[in-house]
């Protein structure tokens, strides 16, 4: 009889589950998946909800973080694709019976592993000068990238000891402009970066150009003076231009007061008829004092006023408006002929 025990009490152990299905035994179970899912956030999370009695359960409740709580089927097996906002959440699974009744609730923490959402950063702008510090930066990512390489064309601007932001989240790397061999031209530098937990989901590289704003040694004394010399021709040129400008303007200043035409006295009658009487008076006055003083002139050579028209005598008795038109002289009546008695 001892041989046969062995055989008989897992049998009887089986018959002592069946009889306890249902009777309101308490579940045990728990979520299985990865302990952390790399992802460039187009991969799947797949979860199991393992239950020690799952025949009792008829239903499977999957609850995920964010606003959209139910992106699983009420199956055993959760798959979803998690976002950045569901990292460090829970992600809780309820075994419901027949009744509705929630048999067991357990969750799994979703761990997120990813690499840096931006390519490297250069903090210079694009003119630099001897002595500038240009810094390339790659932030984010979990975990931060393991490296930054930077260098640029010229063997004297190696990269410098990569430096680690205090929060752990930024790593940089820096290169000094050198002058030793390029002058006002330009440079191409290059940043990229490792990141280990899997180094083909970052293949990010950054080539920016640089224009070296210096000059060569001994080429600024040379740049000085022919500016100095420039300056001082295009200063002499200016003043010979404004030279003879000043004479050109003098010339025609001095022509024109040659040109300019002596004022009609006529006219001034003409425009001040008031001017006619004063002459009047004393060219009479002058007569009267030195009668011999013209001598053959008429005493009489004054203006007078015809026909409401101001006339001028001149010496050789003929009449003259203020234009200056000859006054029109009288027909002369015809001669009478006398005929005479012999």
């Amino acid at each position: 009889m001892a041989p046969a025990l062995p055989l008989v009490l897992p049998a009887l152990c089986l018959l002592f589950l069946r009889s306890t299905e249902g009777q309101g035994t308490s579940l045990t179970g728990n979520v299985t998946g990865p302990d952390f899912l790399v992802t460039d956030w187009t991969r799947q999370l797949n979860l199991t909800c393992l239950v020690s009695n799952a025949s009792v359960v008829s239903m499977y409740l999957w609850f995920t973080p964010g606003t959209d709580t139910k992106r699983c089927n009420e199956t055993p097996v959760c798959t979803f694709q998690p976002r950045l906002e569901d990292d460090n959440q829970n992600v809780t699974c309820s075994a419901v019976d027949p009744t509705g009744g929630f048999l067991l609730r357990t969750f799994y923490q979703v761990n997120l592993t990813y690499p840096p959402p931006s390519p490297p950063f250069l903090t210079q702008t694009n003119t630099v000068q001897p002595g500038d510090v240009i810094t390339c930066r790659v932030s984010g990512g979990k975990p931060s990238v393991t490296n930054v390489t930077f260098h640029c064309q010229h063997p004297d601007h190696a990269d410098r000891e990569d430096d680690v932001s205090d929060d752990g989240g930024t790593v940089s790397s820096s290169v000094t402009v050198n002058t030793s061999h390029v002058y006002n031209q330009s440079m191409l530098c290059s940043c990229s970066a490792h990141w280990d937990p899997e180094p083909g989901l970052y293949n990010e590289t950054t080539n920016t150009e640089f224009i070296l704003n210096f000059s060569a040694p001994g080429e600024s004394e040379a740049l000085s003076l022919g500016a100095i010399v420039g300056i001082a021709t295009g200063a002499c040129i200016v003043i010979v231009v404004v030279v003879a400008i000043v004479v050109i303007c003098t010339i025609k200043k001095t022509k024109n007061k040659k040109r300019k035409p002596k004022r009609n006295k006529s006219r001034d009658y003409y425009e001040n008829p008031e001017l006619i009487m004063e002459d009047m008076q004393s060219r009479r006055g002058a007569t009267a004092d030195h009668p011999q003083a013209h001598g053959s002139q008429s005493p009489y050579a004054v203006s007078t006023v015809h026909q409401n028209k101001a006339f001028q005598i001149d010496d050789d008795g003929g009449e003259y408006d203020v234009l200056g038109i000859p006054k029109p002289k009288p027909t002369p009546g015809p001669i009478p002929i006398y005929s005479h008695l012999s």
